[in-house]
C-alpha cells in the first residue's frame, strides 16, 4: 500500500520491500506509459526465493537508487550484478551474506563485481564487500578512487583484472595517496605490510578496524605516524593482531589529538596493565578516551576517561 499510494516515497525499511518492488516493477513494465519509482535506498533482504533477473527489473523501476545493500542468496548470479551499471546516482554499495547463501559461490569478485566497478566505481563513496572471502585491493584502487568507506576481508592479487604492469605502476607510484577521501576502513587477515601501510596512509582516516593481521606491527604504526598520517583518527579497533604491542599503540593512545576510542580484543602482546597505564595518562591530561579491552583469559576492561 505504501509503495502504491505514496509516489514520492524514497525509503521503506521492511524485510519484504524488495519482493514487493519486484511485483511493482513487473506491473509497471506492462503499463503504458511506463512508471518509475522514486526510491533512493534499497536493502535487498529477499524473503522469498530469489529468481535471476529480479534485481534488474527493480533497478529499472528505481533508476534513482543512491544506496543498495544486497544480502546475496541462492539465485543471484554475476550477470545479475551488471544491471547496477545503469545506476548513475549509486554511491553506497554493500554486498553481505544471506543465511541462505551457498558459502559465497553465488557471485564472484572478478567476474561479477569488477565489471560493475569499471563503469560506476568512480562514483562510489561506500563499498562494503563482506560477502567475498577474497578481493583484489589494486582493482579497487584503480576503479574506486573516491571512496570514503571501504570494508573487505582477504587480499588476493590473482583476482585482479589489471595487467601486471598496471599493478606494478600502482605499487611504485611515489607520493600517490590511494584513497584521498577515505575516512572509514575495515580490513586485515593476509594483508602485506606495504598494502596496509598504503591504506593507513589515507590522510582523512577517522575509523580503522583491523582483524587477524600480522602486518600490523609496532614498526609499521610508528612509520605511518612518522610520515604524518593518522592525525584524524578517532576510533581504532583491532582484534587478534598478535604482533602489535603497547609500544606501537602508545602514540595513538596517549598523544594529545582527537583520538576517542581504542578497542583491543585478543591481541596477545597487549595487557590489562597497559590499559590502566593509558587510563592514568588520559586522566592526568584530562583527555576524553574510551578503552575496551578483552583478553584470552576472559579479562574484560571497559574504561571511560
Amino acid at each position: 500500500m505504501a509503495v502504491e499510494n505514496f509516489p514520492a516515497l524514497k525509503v521503506v525499511a521492511n524485510g519484504s520491500t524488495f519482493d514487493v518492488l519486484v511485483e511493482m516493477a513487473q506491473s509497471a513494465a506492462k503499463a503504458q506509459p511506463h512508471k518509475n519509482s522514486s526510491f533512493t535506498r534499497l536493502a535487498i533482504h529477499s524473503a522469498g526465493v530469489y529468481t535471476s533477473g529480479q534485481l534488474g527489473s527493480v533497478v529499472r523501476y528505481c533508476p534513482s537508487l543512491f544506496e543498495i545493500i544486497i544480502e546475496v542468496k541462492v539465485g543471484f548470479t554475476d550477470t545479475d550484478l551488471f544491471c547496477l551499471t545503469s545506476l548513475k546516482n549509486l554511491q553506497i554499495l554493500k554486498l553481505v551474506f544471506h543465511q541462505q547463501s551457498n558459502n559465497g559461490r553465488e557471485i564472484t569478485f572478478d567476474k561479477g563485481l569488477v565489471p560493475v566497478l569499471k563503469v560506476i566505481g568512480s562514483s562510489l563513496k561506500v563499498l562494503y564487500l563482506s560477502y567475498f572471502q577474497f578481493v583484489d585491493i589494486w582493482t579497487i584502487v584503480k576503479f574506486c578512487p573516491n571512496l570514503m568507506a571501504l570494508a573487505f576481508e582477504n587480499q588476493c592479487q590473482s583476482l585482479s583484472v589489471l595487467s601486471e604492469k598496471e599493478v606494478i605502476e600502482l605499487r611504485n607510484e611515489k607520493g600517490r595517496v590511494y584513497f584521498k577521501d577515505l575516512k572509514v576502513l575495515r580490513c586485515g587477515y593476509n594483508l602485506s605490510n606495504d598494502i596496509l601501510f598504503d591504506l593507513l596512509s589515507s590522510p582523512l582516516l577517522e575509523s580503522v578496524d583491523i582483524d587477524f593481521c600480522d602486518a600490523l606491527t609496532d614498526d609499521l604504526l610508528q612509520n605511518v605516524m612518522a610520515n604524518g598520517f593518522l592525525k584524524n583518527l578517532k576510533l581504532l579497533r583491532i582484534e587478534s593482531c598478535r604482533l602489535v604491542t603497547k609500544q606501537g599503540l602508545d602514540e595513538l593512545a596517549i598523544k594529545e589529538n582527537i583520538f576517542k576510542k581504542l578497542s583491543i580484543y585478543f591481541c596477545e602482546k597487549v595487557t590489562g596493565d597497559n590499559v590502566f597505564e593509558w587510563q592514568k595518562i588520559a586522566c592526568d591530561q584530562n583527555w576524553e578516551l574510551n578503552i575496551d579491552f578483552k583478553s584470552f583469559g576472559n579479562e574484560h576492561i571497559n574504561i571511560n576517561v
